[in-house]
């Protein structure tokens, strides 16, 4: 997918193509049922309504495509928006805190370069930065 991407300006435009997006709903699909599992095992609330708005948001992107902009953009910066807040109401440590302080520059970064080729650079990185956090806060509490 990365290797496709070269020209896209954004990752829900990857995402949308139509050769991988049935395998990126059931891959989301699985994903999100564990996810939702998991988080209810938890019994955090705000971690779990953070995660299941996160969840509600990345099936918006998959299913308004990049064409219908303004609903579009509302359910990427509701997604992103709420991955920054789970990121803030989670920190456990100095590490954490350093993360999310490099998640700020980031979606600073984000929003300077809306419309730019920066732009796909600094989503994945927004992306994989939350994937990482999420991990290790996780694997703090085992």
């Amino acid at each position: 997918m990365l290797f496709r991407s070269k020209d896209e300006p954004s990752i829900s435009e990857v995402l949308n193509k139509q050769e991988v997006q049935l395998n990126i709903i059931l891959i989301t699909i699985v994903f999100s049922l564990f996810n939702i599992f998991y988080e209810s095992l938890r019994k955090n609330k705000i971690s779990f309504i953070t995660n299941l708005v996160v969840i509600l948001g990345i099936f918006g992107l998959l299913f308004v495509h990049n064409k219908i902009q303004p609903y579009h953009d509302i359910f990427a910066f509701i997604t992103f928006i709420f991955m920054f807040i789970f990121m803030s109401v989670t920190v456990k440590n100095w590490t954490c805190y350093y993360i999310v302080c490099i998640q700020v520059f980031i979606s600073v970064m984000l929003f300077l370069t809306r419309k730019h080729d920066e732009f796909f650079g600094y989503e994945l990185l927004f992306l994989i930065i939350f994937a990482l956090y999420y991990l290790y806060l996780h694997y703090l509490d085992l």
